[in-house]
């Protein structure tokens, strides 16, 4: 989902595509450090801000960039180098993956807390993050060594990633308002929340909005960070280790109750990634090399070591499928939905860690050293009664091939052979995975779990000290590599599926039939303020902009298919708590102004007037900006078949008239197939604020081959009422009814004009355009003739939110129609003068004929020095309900109506 190549991904929706690839969330666009967050939980986080300020964020630090060399070192990150891969979207999953080790100890003797990473504490305090990472599928616990859990605490992984009170029991499932770890599947919802809608108010506006634009990146990166931690919760799950209840910690950690080379398959592991043998090696203090303890001479070199399979190309589960459940706990496992103890049961289980835990042995839970019984008892000896039902402890069930492999050693000349045995993996999901990946055909299709011990038929079983794995069973490099072989393209699969189900919420946007998503008027008293904000005439804390949106929803999340059940689970939307938002995201254009002269100005002869610009008034602002509507309650069902027509209140946070870039956003929190607190999104790129305007033109009127001056047969007259349709069919956008002393439109040589901004959606085509109908009403018959006016939408619009100022210097006019093939690109379509004024995209000029003239600056007619704009009116697209149909004058003819009706019609389809 989140990966851009991919046609379904979510990344254009949520505007990661006009994001810089190496720095995506930083402010600037460059190196500097993007904080995310660890923060108390948010009661109410769908209608609660986070706490204002960066008390708790935290910063990139040594710990995660030394991963993050060492993969771009071996080129595990192709087409990377240097710092610029630490800030890639991918780099923050890496980097919650990587933190979510942070492990603080307390150390013998002096009792006291010690960090020996390079990185910054938590600000809650020391915390042992390891002991959280444990959870046995079979007997639904924790880590469990009562002394050690004693100290540190141990905690369900299930419940330490997803940040909820009871995730195997719906029922009862609440969000954990007291959690300790703030990284969590609830703290990614909510962060993901935040990042789409978090706006605080104050009373420096400038900065108020700069500080909020910061935070919304970082509430991205620490999105993508939360899940990072999740999935490092995950990807443990795939260690058998960690869901068999064995502890495996470095050789010279205090206090783990484990052997010394017990850590082994994740170091060598690890070394398959790395590939270099001296660093797998390497002595390591404190905490010691787990390697060291397996005898350095078995460790293969980088020549013969065997690379690490993560799946590529034919990811699992194979054949371009996906790991699909209807809740995330499922991912971990499946216990509530197969209840029972029984093999056939736990067979039949399709979270990682129930597949994890039937199918491999560990250092720990080796036939004959056994975890202790009952679990968790202190002090006691492992005993031969097995803990677990699966694999099979006895080596002699059915299923099991014994294979002689060479140990190396030699007695009497004759080279000593090791018995590894091989047993099949039960996988619901994907059964044939592993046969279609050749993974284990070296073992006829099954995975070699345990080797024999060189000493284990030569020492009597009463003189086998239980305790020693070495005269028992062990796990060899090569059993390693193949519990790898089978799990990490597995723990990558899985991944791959909890992050698609994350981001898997989905709705449709689109435009009404008259692909009209706002109207206001912008002849309406406003000024602009220092820092390029439109304001409101006698209110300048109030933004002068669209105060409705009007557009179409449905819910398109796709239903899930869970894996190994097939069952189909609908995405339905709609409920307790749930609510639905619209979300413009915009920069403006800080050199805008009320009459015009902050736009770029095209004359009839195409001649284009850049405008005049002060320093600080950029006709782009650098970052990004959002307004958000007022929360509509969502009913269940509601948004689930077909689009349903809704219109959102920014009364309260106008969308500016000088917006650029403007795109509308829908996010909707609340149930989302059985998932309570799910959230999905939706994104549309509508036209930047459309001028158009109509004026009063009637000193001259068409005689159907020339312009000629009004006279005593075709007077001048003014506009006493106006309104305005548009789209297809024609509706009722704005109305302006005269009065005595308040005419719609003056006559000229001084004469009133209405100018409204829409915003529009796409044309269907490039010759497609959009209508603006205007109706003039005289106050004494004949009124001139209605007219309408076209356009597709003027542009205002980067192709990235971060541009040089040289790339805003050098704009492009008409990108819809010829898009440009530049890296980087700015598109500024100019407004039309005629007759000496800015008026607009659309240039209508009311004149008396039933003809249509040709332009007024084709001749030229003579330009006016100045001309009065018309505020008030009613805007009729803002009125609740359904959209009236246009009026037509009161004397029109039908087949004049019939004719403008035609004439839009073909302009829509592009055939005007």
């Amino acid at each position: 989902m989140l990966n851009p190549s991919n046609p379904d991904s979510i990344a254009p929706i949520l505007g990661f595509d006009r994001l810089d690839v190496d720095y995506p969330f930083s402010f600037t666009g460059d190196a500097e450090n993007t904080p995310y967050h660890d923060e108390y939980a948010a009661i109410n986080p769908a209608t609660t801000l986070p706490a204002a300020g960066a008390n708790y964020a935290r910063v990139p630090q040594q710990q995660e960039r030394k991963v993050l060399d060492d993969l771009v070192e071996k080129s595990a990150i192709p087409g990377a180098s240097g710092e610029a891969v630490e800030q890639r979207i991918r780099s923050w999953l890496l980097r919650g993956a990587v933190r979510e080790d942070d492990n603080d100890i307390i150390l013998p003797v002096l009792g006291i807390w010690y960090n020996p990473d390079h990185r910054d504490n938590d600000p809650f305090g020391h915390i042992l993050r390891a002991t959280k990472h444990f959870y046995d599928p079979v007997y639904d616990r924790a880590f469990d060594y009562p002394n050690y859990c004693g100290t540190y605490t141990c905690v369900r992984s299930i419940l330490w990633a997803m940040g909820r009170t009871n995730p195997l029991n719906p029922g009862s499932d609440l969000d954990d308002n007291a959690r300790r770890n703030h990284f969590t599947w609830q703290d990614a919802r909510n962060n993901y929340w935040w990042s789409l809608v978090l706006k605080r108010s104050g009373p420096n506006f400038i900065d108020d909005a700069i500080e909020d634009s910061k935070e919304r990146l970082s509430r991205w990166a620490t999105t993508i960070n939360d899940l990072g931690h999740v999935i490092h919760l995950l990807q443990d799950a795939a260690q058998p280790q960690h869901v068999r209840n064995d502890a495996h910690g470095p050789p010279l950690a205090a206090a783990w109750p484990e052997g010394e080379a017990d850590a082994a398959f994740e170091s060598y592991t690890d070394y398959r990634v790395l590939r270099s043998r001296s660093d797998a090696l390497a002595i390591s203090i404190p905490t010691g090399n787990p390697l060291r303890r397996m005898y350095d001479d078995t460790l293969p070199t980088e020549n013969n070591l065997p690379a690490l399979r993560f799946g590529s190309p034919n990811y699992y589960p194979g054949g371009g499928g996906h790991v699909q459940f209807s809740t995330p706990v499922k991912f971990f496992t499946t216990r509530h939905i197969e209840p029972g103890m029984t093999e056939t049961v736990l067979r039949s289980r399709r979270g990682l860690a129930d597949l994890s835990n039937r199918s491999f042995f560990t250092a720990g839970t080796l036939p004959g050293y056994r975890e202790c019984q009952p679990p968790g008892t202190s002090g006691c000896m492992p005993t031969s009664a097995p803990t677990y039902p699966l694999p099979p402890s006895d080596l002699t069930s059915s299923g099991y091939s014994e294979v002689s492999v060479p140990s190396g050693l030699r007695v009497h000349g004759r080279v000593v052979h090791l018995a590894e045995y091989a047993y099949p993996i039960t996988d619901v999901i994907a059964p044939n995975y592993d046969q279609s990946a050749n993974t284990l055909a070296a073992y006829g299709g099954k995975a070699p779990l345990v080797t024999k011990g060189i000493w284990r038929d030569i020492i009597p079983d009463d003189l086998q000290p239980q305790y020693l794995e070495s005269t028992g069973y062990l796990i060899t490099y090569n059993d390693m590599r193949y519990m790898a072989d089978v799990m990490v393209p597995r723990a990558v699969g899985y991944s791959a599926g909890m992050i698609d189900f994350f981001f898997r919420g989905r709705l449709e946007v689109t435009s009404i039939d008259q692909s009209i998503f706002a109207v206001m008027n912008q002849g309406d008293p406003h000024t602009m303020d220092a820092d390029g904000y439109p304001r409101k005439t006698g209110q300048p804390t109030k933004t002068f902009g669209f105060e409705a949106v009007r557009l179409m929803v449905r819910n398109a999340t796709p239903a899930i298919v869970e894996s190994g059940t097939g069952t189909n689970v609908p995405q339905g939307t709609g409920g307790t708590g749930a609510r639905l938002v619209a979300i413009a995201r915009y920069h403006r254009n800080a050199c805008y102004k009320p009459d015009m002269s902050g736009e770029r100005v095209q004359s009839y002869d195409s001649t284009i007037v850049e405008p005049s610009c002060a320093g600080n008034q950029p006709v782009r602002t650098s970052f990004q900006e959002i307004s958000v509507s007022a929360p509509l309650t969502v009913a269940a069902g509601e948004l689930d078949g077909a689009a349903v027509e809704k219109m959102f209140d920014f009364s309260d946070d106008p969308i500016p008239v000088n917006a650029t870039d403007l795109f509308i956003q829908l996010a909707y929190r609340g149930p989302l197939g059985e998932e309570p607190d799910g959230i999905a999104v939706g994104s549309y790129d509508v036209s930047e604020p459309t001028f158009a305007a109509a004026w009063n033109n009637t000193d001259y009127f068409w005689n159907g081959s020339a312009w000629v001056a009004q006279n005593s047969s075709n007077p001048q007259k003014g506009v006493y009422s106006y309104w305005a349709c548009a789209g297809v069919p024609s509706k009722f956008v704005y109305r302006y009814q005269g009065a005595t002393g308040a005419f719609a439109m003056t006559t000229p040589p001084n004469p009133g004009y209405v100018r409204l901004a829409f915003l529009f959606g796409k044309p269907s085509s490039p010759n497609s355009r959009f209508a603006v109908r205007s109706v003039p009403i005289m106050q004494t018959s004949p009124s001139a003739q209605m007219r309408s006016g076209f356009t597709r939408g003027q542009i205002r619009q980067a192709n990235k939110e971060l541009v040089a100022p040289a790339t805003l210097a050098s704009p492009y006019l008409g990108c819809f129609q010829s898009p440009p093939t530049a890296a980087e690109y700015w598109c500024f379509d100019p407004v039309q003068k005629r007759r000496g004024i800015a008026f607009g995209d659309i240039a209508q000029p009311i004149y008396f004929s039933i003809l249509d003239g040709t332009d007024v600056d084709s001749v030229p007619l003579p330009p006016w020095s100045s001309a009065q704009v018309r505020d008030g009116g009613e805007i009729k697209f803002n009125d609740a309900g359904a959209l009236a149909n246009c009026p037509p004058q009161p004397t029109a003819a039908p087949e004049e109506i019939e004719y403008l009706d035609w004439l839009e019609e073909a302009e829509l389809l592009g055939e005007g």
